[in-house]
């Protein structure tokens, strides 16, 4: 099981108020995937590619597969792709924002389970204009059961807001066969996600990332499970 540091109370009967607390902690540790103009980390297109997470304090983040992909494919339209951080504080309603750049096509990525990893230029741990750094996610790989509440969080299409929305593990669904692998897996929640939130954490009530968000259905939405990420990360 992971062993996350964002909560340390026991999940009880207190759960809800838990998850309110894990939720502002962990969009400390989300971003919107946008395009900056080079010249200015401050100046951005609005446009929200998707959502990333970031895994570790220097600038390392994951997303959607399709989300760099479709960067790449409009680079005449995407002059520098960044991710977009607070510069300092948890509230938004003053949005100070800081365009931290990276190189789309220097993203490992894997097209068969849409994930991509990535790296910032500039390290945001090293940044001193940065006072609030963006916070490491845990992803736990163990299989949560179904019915487990979960909470998902993400950027809206031309929003720089996050989204949070709670819901319920439905199951598990094979998609597809992997030719280096036995399965694919997709995790389901019974709840569907917004345009924009690709990329996005899932996560348990102690601030665990147990998939990402890939995609949405009819009243359903779906993710890469944890064991499936931390698989790509730690492979090269």
């Amino acid at each position: 099981y992971c062993g996350c540091g964002l909560l340390a109370a026991q999940v009880n009967a207190q759960q809800t108020d838990q998850f309110i607390t894990t939720i502002e902690k962990i969009k400390t540790g989300i971003a919107p995937v946008a395009c900056a103009r080079a010249a200015a980390p401050i100046n951005f297109d609005v446009g929200i590619h998707g959502t990333a997470f970031f895994i570790d304090p220097h600038g390392a983040f994951l997303t959607a597969a399709h989300v760099i992909k479709g960067i790449v494919e409009n680079k005449d339209k995407c002059e520098m792709p960044a991710v977009l951080i607070r510069l300092d504080g948890s509230s938004f309603e003053i949005l100070n924002l800081y365009g931290l750049k990276f190189v789309a096509s220097d993203c490992r990525i894997d097209g068969t389970a849409d994930i991509a990893r990535c790296k910032t230029i500039e390290d945001p741990s090293k940044a001193g204009k940065i006072v609030t750094k963006p916070t490491a996610l845990e992803i736990a790989s163990d299989v949560r059961p179904d019915g487990t509440a979960v909470a998902f969080s993400g950027f809206p299409v031309n929003g720089l807001i996050p989204y949070t929305a709670r819901a319920n593990i439905a199951g598990y669904q094979v998609v597809e066969m992997d030719p280096n692998r036995d399965q694919l897996r997709m995790l389901v929640l019974d709840k569907p996600a917004w345009p924009g939130s690709s990329g996005g954490p899932v996560y348990g009530v102690n601030g665990c990332v147990v998939g990402m968000l890939l995609q949405t259905g009819i009243g359903l939405a779906f993710a890469r499970p944890g064991a499936r990420l931390n698989e790509f990360v730690s492979s090269r």
